[in-house]
């Protein structure tokens, strides 16, 4: 079985088990901490962290697009979704989405995004949505 998002890949798209068949979107590659897809290597393996979901994002650099290794006899009970820090873990990180005012593009986003979730204390996690068309967008902002 292999790790696909499927075979129209797009930003978003949700990462499942299919049955291997050397599609190119069915391999990945170790970056640094993230897992890029070999069919359009600007997409990686992200953790959407607010709905629980793996899935394909443009790179970021975020901690929810960081994997590491775990060994096999870790407690069961512990996430394999984690952020490191100076060899320190932590886990879960709550989102929230914050208005933003009409967001018309993703350099728009990069611009805008960052500087919202400042003002509440939080870090951008480089996802954001437009809730109402020309009105108001959202950028998802983290606390850990």
């Amino acid at each position: 079985m292999c790790l696909e998002a499927g075979g129209n890949l797009q930003q978003g798209a949700t990462a499942f088990i299919y049955q291997c068949h050397s599609a190119t979107h069915q391999r990945w590659r170790w970056s640094g901490y993230t897992i890029q897809n070999q069919a359009n290597p600007s997409l990686v393996l992200d953790y959407f962290v607010d709905s629980g979901r793996v899935g394909v994002w443009s790179q970021h650099n975020r901690s929810n697009q960081k994997w590491f290794w775990q060994s096999a006899h870790t407690s069961r009970n512990t996430p394999s979704y984690q952020q490191q820090n100076n060899s320190n873990y932590q886990h879960y990180c709550n989102t929230k989405d914050y208005k933003a005012g009409p967001i018309w593009d993703q350099q728009h986003a990069n611009r805008a995004c960052p500087d919202i979730c400042r003002a509440y204390n939080a870090e951008w996690t480089g996802h954001w949505n437009t809730i109402e068309w020309n009105t108001m967008s959202v950028c998802q902002c983290k606390r850990c």
